[in-house]
């Protein structure tokens, strides 16, 4: 039972960090335009990275909780033991990709 409420306290915490996160560059976002003359496009797309690395992130992230439970693990020791071949992964795709 006191897992389930740690785990709860862990993922309202991470909501609580997004929000957090948005709430803090959104309302900098006209003055950043203006001081840097950005157009509204570029303002846009710094807005959708956001959403893009979330994207991106969430798969990895459920099948390394998922293999941590199977494994009965700590999902940061595989976070960490994993965390190389997937930098490297990314830059080759990065490089490949082009």
């Amino acid at each position: 039972m006191k897992n389930n409420k740690s785990m709860m306290n862990l993922a309202i915490s991470n909501l609580f960090l997004v929000f957090l996160g948005v709430g803090l560059v959104v309302p900098v976002l006209p003055q950043l335009k203006e001081e840097m003359n950005f157009s509204g496009t570029t303002m846009g797309m710094m807005i959708s990275i956001f959403a893009i690395a979330q994207l991106i992130a969430s798969p990895i992230a459920g099948i390394t909780i998922l293999v941590a439970g199977l494994a009965k693990a700590n999902p940061f020791d595989v976070a960490k033991r994993t965390f190389l071949p997937m930098v490297v992964a990314v830059i080759l795709l990065a490089i490949f990709m082009r």
